[in-house]
């Protein structure tokens, strides 16, 4: 495992999510269950925020959201905004237009490297 060092330190859906003039992090409106009439169903914007522990930003950075039957919805490259050699690092990834083929509980993944980073975390939108 090339990233050991690398932990996820809280890993948040919200309704937004950016860096102020002075790279603060904003989040709002945390959330994780969505409610849906029907299906699928259309989410038109959400972000998820980040923030990760460990050297990357040399390294390729991507988040997925795998539906309830494993099958990929969502892969996005994590922009690497202000990285340089931090030790500790926020992301986010602004996500327009997701649609939710069934209801469930959906997993969300962050891989460095193509490797899935704290495997242990049990990150999931439920979408009902």
């Amino acid at each position: 495992m090339a990233n050991e060092n690398i932990k996820i330190n809280f890993l948040h859906t919200c309704d937004n999510a950016f860096f102020s003039d002075d790279k603060k992090l904003s989040i709002i409106g945390i959330f994780d269950l969505i409610h849906a009439d029907r299906f699928p169903a259309l989410n038109p914007k959400f972000s998820i925020a980040i923030s990760v522990t460990g050297q990357i930003y040399d390294k390729k950075r991507n988040i997925e959201i795998i539906s309830p039957n494993g099958n990929i919805i969502v892969s996005s490259e994590m922009p690497t905004y202000g990285l340089e050699g931090k030790p500790k690092t926020n992301l986010v990834v602004n996500l327009i237009g997701v649609v939710f083929p069934e209801a469930g509980a959906y997993r969300i993944i962050f891989k460095v490297n193509d490797e899935r980073i704290s495997p242990d975390r049990n990150d999931i939108i439920t979408v009902n």
